[in-house]
């Protein structure tokens, strides 16, 4: 489902079948037995890969306490989609990396791949910086290898179901290239700004996005730390 140019904004909508507890059968358009129901019919569970995110995403809870004690509400008010832990927000930039970098790329790395990297590397880091700086050089770590040097990322719910079963080539190629600009991105968020690293952020995010982030980035004025050791009173008349 595509929504307006404007938004840059679309909807996977998967026809499915209940299987056994949260696990659905997938349909798949290219299988020979499409239009029969069987047991061989490709298995995923969303509910489950939810709730392991939830696991990973230890920030949740607690950041979802903070803002009910600020709206000053019971936890239960804070809608679940308003909590944008860290982890979230680097997944958020991460996307938004590769929505611009790979515009034009025929193949671009799909986001249940780079979500997944992102939690299984994770290891509770408090903020965004932290985890660019910690958490980015470690998603390659993350893909198993085949024998012959191939990448293959498991569900980590399903362990029969790979997410790059269907990487061709190109898939595998453009997901290192695009890595490698995450990884470049992210040494320079963790570093202090120079023209380099400006032209790193805009070729990445875009003119608009990288000027808002350097002006929110730059020190405030310092504050006047002149000491007055004897205030005029304003009820004391002067001589």
């Amino acid at each position: 489902m595509n929504y307006s140019d404007d938004t840059n904004f679309h909807l996977d909508i998967l026809p499915s079948i209940n299987n056994i507890e949260t696990s659905i059968f997938i349909t798949d358009i290219e299988s020979k037995k499409f239009n029969i129901i069987t047991d061989d019919w490709p298995v995923s569970d969303p509910k489950a890969y939810q709730n392991w995110f939830r696991q990973r995403n230890t920030l949740f809870e607690s950041k979802r306490r903070f803002l009910a004690e600020s709206r000053q509400v019971s936890i239960d008010k804070v809608p679940e989609y308003t909590v944008k832990t860290p982890l979230q927000r680097a997944i958020q930039i991460a996307k938004r990396q590769r929505d611009i970098i790979c515009q034009n790329w025929s193949r671009k790395p799909i986001s249940i791949i780079i979500t997944t990297l992102f939690a299984m590397a994770y290891n509770g880091e408090n903020t965004i910086s932290d985890i660019f700086e910690s958490v980015v050089p470690n998603l390659f770590k993350q893909f198993e290898q085949t024998s012959d040097g191939h990448l293959k990322l498991k569900n980590p719910v399903n362990n029969n179901e790979y997410f790059t079963d269907r990487w061709v080539e190109l898939d595998e190629k453009n997901f290192i290239r695009w890595l490698d600009e995450l990884v470049k991105v992210a040494k320079s968020l963790t570093s202090n700004i120079s023209s380099r690293h400006f032209i790193a952020l805009y070729d990445s995010f875009g003119e608009k996005v990288t000027r808002k982030a350097l002006v929110e980035s730059l020190p405030e004025e310092p504050l006047s730390t002149t000491k007055i050791t004897e205030p005029i009173r304003p009820w004391r008349k002067t001589r």
